[in-house]
């Protein structure tokens, strides 16, 4: 190799390897709003008995999201990553955010996301700044 030559090791090394380099911004899908204005229907989400967060969907069924109790660290952020993509897929397959939240009720515990008990009733809240002041507390 060459003075003149970049090492191949060294990616910083390319110079003008890099001047064709294109970003693209790759769509991923369908999915719910992450935030509403409006009133919110949200439910429990345990992991074992430990309180991790709430799923939440909005009323008019356009907006979904995993809200975390920071009290829990890590257990509630992984539990989120997991339920966002649970939203994801349920956007995928047509259903409304409420539809998803629904679904979800009564499902087998995962080691990620947890669950939502059976037979655990709906609640409606007026807000997101209401269910992070229930998730504070």
């Amino acid at each position: 190799m060459s003075d003149r030559e970049p090492d191949p090791a060294h990616a910083m090394s390319r110079g003008d390897a890099w001047d064709d380099l294109q970003l693209e911004r790759l769509d991923s899908g369908p999915r719910f709003d992450r935030w509403s204005d409006g009133v919110l229907i949200y439910a429990p989400v345990y992991k074992k008995e430990i309180l991790l967060g709430y799923l939440w969907a909005s009323e008019d069924g356009t907006a979904a999201n995993f809200l975390n109790r920071d009290s829990v660290g890590a257990e509630g952020r992984n539990a989120k990553g997991a339920w966002v993509r649970r939203l994801l897929e349920s956007k995928g397959r047509g259903l409304t955010s409420v539809q998803a939240l629904e679904a979800w009720v009564g499902s087998t515990e995962d080691e990620r996301a947890g669950h939502i008990p059976k037979g655990v009733s709906l609640e409606r809240i007026s807000g997101l700044s209401e269910l992070r002041r229930l998730t504070d507390s």
